[in-house]
């Protein structure tokens, strides 16, 4: 069909009696094409000039790589404060398989560092170690904080130390009595797997036979 025929053409629709319901006729319905639609074009259409709302888009709809990173950069931080926050109030768990800890050990443990050890478990797909101590007596367990002798993770088959927190745990924190505080610390190269006995070692304490969870 030609462009004067579009020009022309006017579509009229009439609508006769509702069948089944009562009434006159329907008011009739002009349609008609505008003129303008049926003017050729005058720019070749790309897909440049549509709409795209794709990743390839992100710039050109006003959203940039930093405003995403920062959003990724605040979800991860109130993800890793509602952790800690968790993690502090946590009701205390023995350590490993019940009995699987000398009582003597334990409390030997206690009086040196004055913390008592409650959960070594894998997180992060076995990423890193999800270390939890009880602070039993806060002028003691002070030794947490000490950069010379960090909190460090043995595995009894290997030898291999782990010490490498993922972040400071900060130094300036107040220790409460009565209160679990969690620690991560990086498990390099999967050493430990479920199953492990590890030995915990602050300072010169040291309590043997920790199975990780």
């Amino acid at each position: 069909m030609s462009v004067s025929t579009f020009h022309l053409l006017s579509l009229r629709v009439a609508y006769g009696h509702s069948r089944g319901r009562a009434g006159g006729m329907l008011p009739e319905c002009n349609i008609g094409l505008n003129p303008a639609w049926s003017e050729p074009r005058t720019e070749a259409y790309t897909m440049e000039n549509s709409l795209h709302l794709g990743p390839l888009d992100l710039k050109k709809n006003g959203i940039t790589s930093p405003l995403l990173w920062a959003g990724l950069a605040f979800s991860l931080l109130a993800l890793l404060a509602a952790w800690m926050l968790l993690g502090s109030q946590a009701v205390p768990q023995p350590v490993g398989a019940p009995g699987n800890l000398d009582r003597l050990a334990q409390q030997t443990f206690i009086d040196q560092t004055g913390v008592r050890i409650v959960l070594v478990a894998l997180s992060a797909g076995g990423g890193m170690i999800d270390l939890r101590y009880q602070v039993i007596d806060p002028d003691k367990a002070l030794i947490v904080h000490d950069e010379d002798t960090p909190i460090t993770i043995i595995d009894e088959a290997s030898g291999a130390a782990l010490k490498t927190l993922w972040m400071d745990h900060g130094h300036e924190r107040e220790l409460h009595a009565g209160v679990t505080y969690p620690n991560l610390i990086l498990n390099v190269g999967g050493v430990l797997k479920p199953g492990s006995r590890v030995m915990i070692a602050i300072g010169d304490a040291r309590l043997e036979g920790v199975i990780v969870q």
